[in-house]
Order: structure tokens, then C-alpha cells, then sequence
């Protein structure tokens, strides 16, 4: 595909714009359903790219949504991770114990587990008795007004890396073209999209573009046709990032801390999540407080958000190469979930700031684009999609390849360009606060 002419590419081609967890998924199940495709990665590094949100230590997979047909989604999503040969090394099943204030609370998930018959084992859990479970690890925790917990057995997390990796590394081996080089731009012309344009001017066409860059797809929007609003992301979906934090663990730590589940703390003051010790005796906190980093695009005369340039703004890094206020707040994050001596014991040392684009309805954009003919667009995880790495190239391919068949898709309207965009009731969803009032 590189360098063709656009009236000479072949026409079962297709360019993957990102690795991460939309764009490993695709490929790989393009890869499978269509063996004779010629199909082409294109990511800034070597996977897994080390900016991507889906390259991580571990990620939480659980079947828990008030929405049912997220949950139904999810559950078999779930399945897959137990069960498939590729993905169930990866995956390790701790339970998880989660706040849930918005969204039906904990209620509306053991309604869906109810009505989809799966996860009977979950409930209700108080204070108290959290308190004594998990050989008491939240003793000491901060619960503030909190009165009740969802407790989720059979959830657990995956190693989010090693997943994601062995996900691109099986779709290469299918014959997928994987190039470590980012792209510039989209190739628009009047007939549509016709391939990309990479940052060192060289150009690559294919019949159909698949647009998943994460927290760069609105940026690559605005530079492939600055003069046409049309196409760009507009309010649909904001680049946003959240602080993580992972410590290294003694043994004596490894021991005290082992029978962590999952966490999700929802609630005041923690306000973030934390995950049971990686096999090689990592802890990670986040804090679920998302921040952006606007700035003016001057082609465009728009602001967009993006992910910083440097690796210490977008990447794993030493705690000093970040504001202190984030810093701080990852303190804020161990106090409440562990209490305060744990805080002082548990001490980072490496954070990240994990980009991704957020949607104010939290759902994904899965979708031709409606105004530029085979480019299609598969974006805004709003930090609940990778959970889904198995099933969500089965949609993005359908999307692509069956327009009338997708069409009739239960989330073809759930997942539209244009769709009505209702706020979600957490009201944190999109980004309030920006990276340079972090300084």
C-alpha cells in the first residue's frame, strides 16, 4: 500500500490507524475472518506503544453495567478472557468490590446479572463488613458517607500489556503489516479517504481507513481538513487523562496486601481505584479525577486536546517529573482506600498520566464516517473499553465490511457520529480541570 497510486490501490485494503486496544482488536479479527486482505498497522512506536491507555500493568474486566446491553456485552467479553487460549494466561480472577453512587447504584448491575442469569454469587456488601473481609486490608479505610459496596466474585483483571501485545503479535503472524511510524494526517480527497500521511511526509493508500488513534484522533481530524468542521470531532469526545501510580512491593508488603481485589472507590475522598499486586509485585492506584490538556490549533483556529509530547507527560515516569498537586493526589488516593499508615508506607514509584478520549455518554464511537466516504472511525474508549479486547474487532470489522448488516446492530446507534449526546450522570466524565493549572 505505500506509495501506491490511489486509482491503482488494491481494493481489499485496509490501514489501521493506532495499536491500542480498538485498533489491536480490528486487526486481528480482520485478520482471521479475511486472510487474503492486505492490511496495514501504523502506531507512533513498536507495540505495545508505551503511550497507548491500553499498554498498562493491568486493567479490570468484570461484567457490571446498568446499561444491559453493555453488560450482556461485556459478560461474554468476560467469557472469552476465561476461556480463550490466546488471552486466558493473562487473566486473573480476584473479584471486585466497587462504589457505584451513579448510574442505579449497585442495584441496577445485580438486576442485569439477575435478568442475563450470570454472576449469581455477587451482592451487597456494607462498611462493616468490608471492613473484615480480604484479611482486613480496608481496616483502615476512609468510607466517608458510603453505605454499600458491590461485591463482584467473579470478576477479576488482565494484564494489560502482555494482552495487548499478544493480540498484535497473533494478528502479525496472520500476515497484518505492522509500521512503527505515526501518522500526520488523513489523505482527503473528493472521493473520500484515501489512505494516510505519515509524519515523515511519506504516503500509504488503502481502500478503507480505520481511525483509532486514541487521544490523537481528534488532533489528526482537525490537521487532515482544518477548513471542514464537518469532519472534525467537535464535542463528541475530549482527550482526556487520569493520574496513575504504581508501587513496588516488599515481600512483607506482598504478603499483607495479596488478598486485594479489585477496587473501584467511587466516592469522596479517594476518589480512584486500585488493582491486587501484579505477579511481580506491583500495586496500582488511580485516581478517577480526569484532566485535559486544551490547546489553540491554529490550522483550524480551534482548541483540542492532546496528549502531551514528552514521555514524562504521557507515559511511565519518576514522581518528579509531574506536578506535585498529582502527586499528591495519589496520596489521597492510598489514605482512602488503605487509611493513612498505608499512605506513608505505600510510596510510588512510578506515575503516568493515561490519555484517552472521553465521551460525555461515556459510549463509544464505532461508526463510518458520514461525511467522508471509507473512513471510519473507532474511538472513545471513556475508560471502560478494554475490558472488550476480544469482541471489539468483531463490531469494527462488521462496521467496515457489512454496512447493511450493521445498520440493523443493536449499538450501530448507540455508537454513531451523529448521535444525541446525552451527559452521563457522573459528572466527571469529561475533563474540568486542565494539565497547565496542574504547574
Amino acid at each position: 500500500m505505500s506509495g501506491a497510486a490511489a486509482e491503482t490501490m488494491p481494493q481489499d485494503s485496509i490501514i489501521i490507524v493506532g495499536a491500542g486496544v480498538f485498533g489491536a482488536s480490528t486487526a486481528l479479527h480482520l485478520s482471521r475472518r479475511y486472510p487474503s486482505y492486505s492490511i496495514a498497522v501504523f502506531d507512533c512506536s513498536p507495540f505495545p506503544s508505551p503511550r497507548a491507555a491500553s499498554t498498562d500493568i493491568n486493567k479490570i474486566v468484570r461484567a457490571a453495567y446498568s446499561d444491559l446491553d453493555y453488560c450482556r456485552l461485556a459478560a461474554r467479553s468476560h467469557d472469552i478472557w476465561r476461556n480463550d487460549r490466546l488471552l486466558s494466561k493473562f487473566y486473573h480472577e480476584a473479584g471486585m468490590l466497587s462504589i457505584r453512587p451513579y448510574k442505579g447504584g449497585a442495584a441496577a448491575m445485580l438486576e442485569n446479572f439477575k435478568r442475563l442469569g450470570i454472576n449469581k454469587d455477587a451482592k451487597i456488601v456494607t462498611p462493616d463488613q468490608v471492613q473484615t473481609m480480604f484479611n482486613g486490608v480496608f481496616k483502615h479505610a476512609d468510607f466517608n458517607k458510603v453505605e454499600e459496596f458491590l461485591w463482584e466474585p467473579n470478576a477479576g483483571w488482565a494484564e494489560a500489556a502482555n494482552a495487548l501485545e499478544a493480540t498484535v503479535q497473533a494478528a502479525v503472524d496472520n500476515g497484518v503489516s505492522y509500521v512503527s511510524k505515526a501518522v500526520s494526517k488523513l489523505l482527503i480527497a473528493d472521493q473520500g479517504c484515501q489512505g494516510v500521511e505519515l509524519t515523515d511526509g511519506s504516503k500509504h493508500y488503502a481502500n478503507k481507513v480505520l481511525l483509532c488513534a486514541g487521544a490523537a484522533t481528534a488532533r489528526i481530524l482537525a490537521e487532515s481538513a482544518p477548513q471542514d468542521p464537518g469532519l472534525h470531532a467537535g464535542p463528541r469526545f475530549v482527550a482526556g487523562a487520569i493520574i496513575e501510580a504504581k508501587v513496588k512491593l516488599t515481600s512483607e508488603q506482598l504478603e499483607k496486601y495479596k488478598a486485594t481485589p479489585a477496587v473501584l472507590w467511587d466516592a469522596d475522598p479517594a476518589r480512584g481505584e486500585t488493582m491486587p499486586p501484579t505477579p511481580d509485585g506491583y500495586l496500582k492506584f488511580i485516581r478517577d479525577i480526569p484532566l485535559a490538556n486544551k490547546l489553540f490549533h491554529p490550522a483550524s483556529q480551534t482548541y483540542i486536546s492532546v496528549a502531551p509530547e514528552s514521555a514524562e507527560g504521557a507515559e511511565w515516569t519518576a514522581p518528579e517529573n509531574l506536578p506535585k498537586v498529582l502527586r499528591d493526589e495519589m496520596t489521597t488516593v492510598i489514605a482512602g482506600i488503605f487509611g493513612p499508615e498505608a499512605a506513608r508506607e505505600l510510596v510510588p514509584q512510578h506515575l503516568r498520566l493515561c490519555w484517552e478520549p472521553l465521551a460525555p455518554d461515556e459510549g463509544w464511537f464505532v461508526t463510518p464516517h458520514p461525511r467522508c466516504v471509507n473512513l471510519y472511525i473507532a474511538t472513545a474508549g471513556s475508560g471502560h473499553a478494554w475490558k472488550f479486547l476480544p469482541v471489539l474487532g468483531e463490531f469494527t470489522v462488521r462496521m467496515m465490511l457489512d454496512p447493511k448488516g450493521w445498520e440493523d446492530d443493536e449499538f450501530a446507534k448507540s455508537w454513531a457520529w451523529d448521535r444525541e449526546l446525552v451527559d452521563s450522570p457522573d459528572e466527571d466524565v469529561i475533563p474540568r480541570r486542565q494539565l497547565a493549572d496542574m504547574r
